[in-house]
C-alpha cells in the first residue's frame, strides 16, 4: 500500500516522519514537507543526521496542484494524509474527487477553528472558509488527537463525518517508564521560588492576560512565572513579555529558546505548577507529562483539556477558576496522595502504545 503525507513543516515535522517510517516499514510511504516552516526557529530541513529518504520538499503550496512528480505520487496513492490544515485548503479544493475520497484531514487543534462560523472578517475569509467546508464534505475521514474535539467540531461546521483518533508522534522513543525521573523532589517550602509554568506557546488561546491577572495577587510572593513562547504569533509573543514583566518583573521568565524533548522534560521537572487556561484542545505534549510527573495542573473547567484528563485518564485536576479564591499557601501546595494519584495513572497511559494503536487503525483503514 502507497501512503503519502503532506505534513506541516513544524517541530513535530521530524519526530512524526521518524516515527511512521520506523514504526509501520511495511507500508510505502512518502512525506511532502513545504520548504517553508511555521516556527520561526525550528524547520525539519536544517536538521543534521535526518533520513530524508522518501521526503520530498516542495516551494509553493500550488506546487501540490501543479508538479507534475508530486500529482503523480498522490494519484498513485492509496491514501493520502495531511496533518496539520494550515492553508492547505486554498489549492486542495481544487483537486478531482478521486484524491478527496482518499484523503484524511488530521488536525492539530488551532487549524480545525480557523473557519469558525463565529467568526468573519469579510468577504476573503467568506471565500476561504467556503472552501474549507466544500474540502470537509468530501474527504473521507477526519483525524482528531482526542475524542473530545468531534464534538466542537461538528458544533462549528454543523457537518457530520467519519472521524478517527490519532495523536502526532514525536520520534520513536517519547516515553519513560517513570516520569518521576525528572522531578526536581529537592523543593522545600520557603526555599526556593515556587515555580509556575503558564501556557505552552504564544498563541492567543492560551489567555495569558487571564492567567497572569489572576496569578498578580501573588507578584510579592517567593514566585516565578515560566511562559514557553517559542512559536507562535511574534506580536503576542511581545505583548505578552511586556505584560508579564510589567505584572511580575524579575519574577516572570519568558522561555524562547528551543529544547530537544528530553531537555524539556527536565525543565517541567523541574516546575511544580502547570496553568492552561485554553479552552480547546492544546498543549497534550506538556500536560500528559506534568501529570505523569506528578505535578499540580489547573485546566479550565469548561475547557476540552478538562474533560479529555478528566473523562478518559481519571487524573486529579485542579480548577484555574479557583484560583481566584485561593490564598498562596493552597495555590502553591499539593497534597503527596494527590501527586503518587496522578503519577500511577500516567504510569498505565502509554503514549507510544496509543501511537501504535491509533496508527494501527488510521493506516488500515
Amino acid at each position: 500500500m502507497l501512503i503519502v503525507h503532506i505534513v506541516t513543516n513544524d517541530k513535530f515535522t521530524h519526530g512524526y516522519i521518524d516515527y511512521l517510517k520506523h514504526s509501520f516499514s511495511s507500508y510505502e510511504q512518502y512525506f511532502l514537507v513545504s520548504a517553508w516552516s511555521c516556527s520561526n526557529d525550528v524547520s525539519l530541513w536544517n536538521r543534521e543526521n535526518f533520513d530524508f529518504e522518501n521526503v520530498i520538499k516542495y516551494d509553493r503550496l500550488w506546487d501540490l496542484l501543479f508538479d507534475k512528480k508530486i500529482r503523480r505520487l498522490l494519484s498513485e496513492a492509496n491514501k493520502i494524509i495531511v496533518s496539520g490544515i494550515f492553508g492547505i485548503e486554498k489549492v486542495y479544493f481544487y483537486f478531482p474527487r478521486a484524491i478527496f475520497e482518499k484523503t484524511y484531514w488530521q488536525f492539530w487543534g488551532g487549524d480545525l477553528r480557523k473557519y469558525n462560523f463565529l467568526q468573519s472578517n469579510g468577504l476573503s475569509e467568506s471565500i476561504m472558509r467556503h472552501k474549507f467546508i466544500s474540502c470537509l464534505r468530501k474527504i473521507r475521514c477526519c483525524v482528531f488527537l482526542s475524542k473530545t474535539e468531534y464534538s466542537s467540531f461538528y458544533k462549528m461546521y454543523g457537518i457530520e463525518k467519519r472521524w478517527i483518533v490519532a495523536g502526532v508522534p514525536h520520534g520513536q522513543n517519547e516515553e519513560w517508564d517513570d516520569y518521576s525521573v525528572f522531578n526536581d523532589d529537592g523543593y522545600i517550602a520557603g526555599q526556593r521560588p515556587v515555580r509556575v509554568l503558564v501556557g505552552n506557546s504564544a498563541t492567543k488561546d492560551n489567555d495569558h492576560i487571564s492567567v497572569f491577572n489572576e496569578l498578580s495577587k501573588y507578584k510579592d510572593e517567593n514566585i516565578e512565572i515560566y511562559c514557553p513562547i517559542v512559536y507562535g504569533d511574534e506580536n503576542y509573543k511581545s505583548r505578552i513579555k511586556e505584560v508579564g514583566q510589567t505584572i511580575f518583573g524579575a519574577r516572570f521568565i519568558p522561555v524562547t529558546d528551543w529544547m530537544n524533548l528530553y531537555d524539556y522534560y527536565c525543565f517541567l521537572g523541574k516546575c511544580d505548577i502547570g496553568i492552561f487556561a485554553m479552552e480547546r484542545q492544546q498543549a497534550l505534549g506538556n500536560i500528559t507529562p506534568m501529570f505523569k510527573m506528578g505535578k499540580k495542573v489547573y485546566l479550565k473547567k469548561k475547557g476540552q483539556n478538562f474533560k479529555h484528563f478528566s473523562d478518559m485518564f481519571g487524573f486529579s485536576i485542579h480548577c484555574f477558576e479557583d484560583i481566584k479564591g485561593e490564598s498562596f499557601l493552597t495555590f502553591s501546595t499539593q497534597s503527596l496522595d494527590e501527586k503518587m494519584t496522578n503519577i500511577e495513572i500516567g504510569k498505565k497511559f502509554n503514549v507510544m502504545e496509543n501511537y501504535k494503536q491509533e496508527w494501527g487503525i488510521l493506516l488500515s483503514d
